[in-house]
């Protein structure tokens, strides 16, 4: 699951830096959701902790 964890923020920063996620980094609502590839441990971080749960997990595709 790691693994697979780790692939999905590959792909995140990818989609944010050289994707359409790109044109998103101006919006001041979704500027913080572009440093979630460098946090560590985000499960723990009080913004990125409900947005990893298991339950919304099936919701999260790139």
């Amino acid at each position: 699951m790691k693994n697979e964890y780790r692939e999905r923020l590959v792909e995140l920063k990818k989609y944010l830096e050289e994707g359409q996620g790109s044109k998103l980094s101006g919006n001041t609502e979704l500027v913080q959701y572009f440093a979630l590839p460098y946090v560590n441990e985000p499960s723990r971080h009080p913004l990125y902790k409900q947005l990893l749960q298991v339950k919304h997990l099936f919701y999260i595709s790139f």
